[in-house]
């Protein structure tokens, strides 16, 4: 199990995606019952996608920067 959550493409590629679809499950799930489930704003997700590629890049740094000393 460690082996696949340290794997490159795992923290890479798979937790953005997953954080990605969450986050737009989050904001169709939240909405006024009367609105369509999925609109069109749900899937303006770049922002999101910045700010998992931001903390993964911090989180990588802080795991290095502690494994180094």
């Amino acid at each position: 199990m460690i082996e696949l959550l340290s794997n490159t493409y795992f923290k890479y590629l798979v937790i953005p995606l997953v954080t990605t679809f969450l986050v737009i499950f989050v904001k169709s799930a939240s909405r006024n019952d009367k609105q369509a489930f999925l609109e069109k704003e749900d899937f303006a997700f770049g922002l999101e996608m910045g700010v998992t590629a931001l903390l993964l890049l911090l989180a990588n740094c802080i795991f290095r920067s502690k494994t180094a000393t």
